[in-house]
């Protein structure tokens, strides 16, 4: 059977009938006759984003219901690994050639991509002259991938004695601070500035 793994753009795209990409996704997934699947974490995501409509958090839980859609909570370490086994299956691409770091991380988005590459490198699984495949999407609707011969240098230019300050709050915990204050009817650039990042932290120790 054919899975579609849904992300939150093509979710809230799908709901809200002002989005440019409305028509396009509606199309797809109507169209659709395989099992849909997604996350706790994208429908979490999704329901804050339509509540700006009244009607909008009924019409997602409608849509959960009505089209079959199945939900998963990966939350926990076992939980990632299981769903690093998924993308594995419907890639259908062997584990030992892929870079998986979503039980160490948790979902990244794009960054996954840069992220990956480094621990690929540090545990020696680039070699000289290796092709990589780097695929990497946002919000479900924007994606892109490179194709890359690598060169013969897979050992760093050099090493830093600097050290991150040790971590008092997760990272759901710093998203929902960020949320919290938020305009509830939109997103706040206010509220997005105002988060203090580890390099600001680093930086301000160093004066």
């Amino acid at each position: 059977m054919r899975a579609w793994i849904l992300d939150t753009g093509p979710l809230v795209a799908y709901l809200n009938p002002s989005e440019k990409q409305h028509a396009r996704v509606v199309a797809r997934i109507e169209a659709f006759t395989g099992q849909l699947l997604t996350t706790t974490a994208v429908i979490t995501e999704a329901m804050h984003l339509v509540a700006t409509n009244r009607r909008g958090p009924s019409h997602l839980a409608e849509f959960v219901s009505k089209s079959g859609l199945q939900v998963f909570d990966f939350t926990e370490a076992v939980a990632l690994a299981e769903a690093a086994h998924r993308m594995e299956k419907y890639a259908n691409v062997p584990m030992e050639r892929v870079i998986v770091t979503v039980q160490k991380y948790g979902n990244m988005s794009a960054a996954t991509v840069p992220v990956g590459l480094v621990d690929a490198l540090h545990s020696g699984r680039v070699k000289p002259g290796s092709l990589l495949l780097m695929p990497g999407f946002g919000g479900g609707l924007t994606y892109g991938a490179l194709l890359v011969r690598w060169g013969s240098r897979v050992t760093p230019l050099g090493t830093s004695s600097l050290e991150f300050p040790p971590l008092t709050h997760t990272a759901l915990e710093l998203v929902n601070d960020v949320r919290t204050r938020q305009d509830p009817n939109g997103r706040s650039l206010a509220g997005l500035k105002a988060p203090t990042f580890a390099e600001a932290r680093l930086a301000a120790a160093r004066v």
